[in-house]
């Protein structure tokens, strides 16, 4: 239906513009708060509320501030290198 259609175009085009909010973080350092441990390493949420997952042999970040370099993203979710922890 056409209602159908609009609605996909829009949804489109909110992950079009998401997708670009993302990359904009592509190579800054960003802080964030670290929450959960993942097989790899860590997830990391910043102040803006977006996910960020980066790779880590330390134990001791949890519920920690780091500084993170971001990379890239996969899907909805920014990845990063750990500069320094807080």
């Amino acid at each position: 239906s056409e209602k159908a259609e609009r609605l996909n175009r829009l949804i489109k085009i909110q992950q079009d513009i998401f997708f670009k909010y993302l990359e904009s973080f592509e190579g800054k350092t960003v802080r964030a708060l670290v929450e959960e441990t993942k097989p790899n390493g860590y997830s990391a949420r910043m102040a803006n509320t977006l996910v960020v997952h980066f790779k880590s042999e330390n134990k001791d970040l949890m519920d920690n501030f780091v500084n993170l370099k971001i990379t890239g993203k996969k899907g909805t979710v920014l990845t990063a290198e750990l500069l320094n922890k807080l």
